[in-house]
């Protein structure tokens, strides 16, 4: 396994200790639906955590499959991924932007009327 060239999070995953990279903007494209859905209230799927931390892991670790990752994410690790990937790739903060964007909006058209 060859060093990995994107800086991110040092985390051990089946007995083994891998660089969680941040998401790129084709893997939140292609899962922001899936994503937002957690956002509002949803709970993050074992699959969709999966198939997160194989984009993720895809970054440094080009021969990695989503087989291989499924092997590696269980119960006990899927919630600290999911922050950590959330975390890495911005998507805490733009979340709570967001938020405080609506509420502004929110509270100037309830001024308004």
């Amino acid at each position: 396994m060859s060093a990995p060239k994107i800086p991110g999070k040092l985390m051990a995953l089946g007995g083994v200790e891998y660089v969680l990279a941040p998401l790129n903007a084709a893997a939140v494209k292609l899962y922001r639906d899936q994503i937002k859905n957690v956002f509002v209230g949803g709970i993050p799927d074992i699959e969709l955590i999966a198939k997160l931390a194989h984009a993720s892991l895809a970054r440094n670790y080009p021969d990695m499959s989503l087989a291989n990752v499924e092997e590696i994410i269980d119960y006990e690790n899927m919630f600290e991924v999911w922050e950590s990937l959330l975390n890495l790739s911005g998507l805490v903060a733009q979340a709570g932007k967001m938020m405080r964007r609506v509420q502004e909006e929110m509270a100037t058209a309830g001024l308004k009327t």
